[in-house]
């Protein structure tokens, strides 16, 4: 099977350019930081191909797992003589690969999908939650309000990572929820102020618009006229 027999070019990055490599290295810095052994051309390659959301594969191969093996298929990673993948490779493809599951992340979240804002969102009631309670601030609802939330986190995981009705595995979570705990603590009134108290300010990347990005002060649409 090979690349050149599915089109890639609706994805964020085409795997079939020839600056495929360095584009997403530049675009990606998660990519670009990218340590372990495997090739960076195919682990790249599957990832697009298989977690992009425009990518044929997500939309017409609906099983989890087979899309993951179809995949590594056209990514063309070796096999051994039995047939099956290399150790490290069927780690990856297991999310057992921890290096791998921060570029899928990395990846996911460039999309701004609006089920990973809700997943920081419930997250973020969640921890809210579970903090009244440590404090003994319950009541009788409580406990039906945190199964509903961890239901909503579980579909909005399979979403994210589009694995429909196959639970991802911890190690593909933990990094998840890893990277959307960041993005919960930035939408925490209380921890901005936190932040600004001991930093002096809010980090560079905090802002989508970058460090020099200065809003415009506040004004009454009755003053625009007035010199």
């Amino acid at each position: 099977m090979k690349q050149s027999e599915y089109e890639f070019h609706n994805c964020l990055y085409d795997v079939h350019t020839m600056g495929f490599l360095k584009s997403i290295q530049e675009g990606i810095p998660e990519f670009n930081n990218y340590k372990g052994l495997l090739p960076k051309k195919k682990l790249f390659t599957w990832i697009v191909i298989m977690f992009d959301l425009n990518s044929p594969m997500r939309k017409t191969i609906t099983n989890y797992y087979d899309r993951k093996k179809m995949c590594a298929e056209i990514a063309q990673w070796e096999k051994k003589s039995n047939g099956e993948f290399d150790d490290e490779v069927t780690d990856m493809l297991l999310g057992k690969d921890e290096r791998v599951n921060v570029l899928i992340v990395a990846y996911l979240t460039q999309f701004s999908m609006p089920e990973y804002l809700q997943l920081i969102a419930y997250l973020n009631m969640s921890y809210d939650i579970t903090r009244d309670v440590m404090k003994g601030k319950y009541d009788q609802n409580t406990a039906k309000t945190l199964d509903y939330i961890t239901d909503r986190v579980r579909l909005l995981t399979n979403v994210v990572f589009g694995s429909g009705q196959v639970d991802e595995i911890m190690a593909a979570r933990k990094a998840l929820y890893e990277t959307a705990e960041k993005e919960r603590i930035k939408l925490n009134p209380e921890n901005i102020v936190k932040i600004i108290q001991e930093e002096g300010g809010l980090p560079d990347d905090f802002s989508p618009y970058g460090k020099k990005y200065n809003p415009s002060k506040i004004k009454f649409i009755s003053d625009e006229g007035k010199k």
